[in-house]
């Protein structure tokens, strides 16, 4: 049987979110870019700070990715991010867009919305993009005041 750390003595981390931007016909991998991030850390800081600070690339889709590094080394990790150049040969711009202590909380502020469905709630003209609607309780054309909601 295995215990766990209590929360208090698990690592904490913070999740940079950024945007790669290449070239329109050229495409980025997700194993390329690992590797782009873990060797700009290493010519940076060096194998041990490099280390340290745990970089991690946990998602990587449509131009915007989430690199993980622990909590006392996000500027390290910003600096490895903005220092990306080329990625398995690919001419490439890294523009870190923010920092999020959670995923969630990340991908609700740094991710661009969706494109907005038009529905009804409690009768009300609504929107929802993703978890979120937006409902127009004014009840007059065109002029959206109301209410957010938050699904989850």
């Amino acid at each position: 049987m295995t215990k766990t750390l209590p929360k208090s003595l698990r690592p904490s981390y913070r999740y940079v979110f950024f945007e790669v931007e290449s070239l329109a016909d050229e495409e980025v991998t997700e194993r390329g870019l690992r590797r782009a991030l873990w060797w700009e850390a290493q010519n940076l800081y060096g194998d041990i700070t490099s280390a340290r600070t745990e970089l991690d690339l946990v998602e990587h889709s449509e131009g915007l990715g989430v690199l993980r590094c622990r909590h006392n080394y996000v500027d390290e990790a910003r600096a490895a991010v903005a220092c990306v150049d080329t990625v398995d040969g690919v001419r490439v711009g890294c523009v870190v867009v923010g920092v999020s202590g959670t995923l969630d909380a990340g991908r609700e502020r740094y991710q661009p919305p969706g494109e907005a469905e038009r529905t009804e709630l409690d009768g009300d003209r609504a929107w929802r993009r993703g978890l979120r609607v937006d409902v127009d309780r004014s009840g007059q054309q065109g002029v959206l005041c109301g209410t957010t909601y938050d699904f989850r």
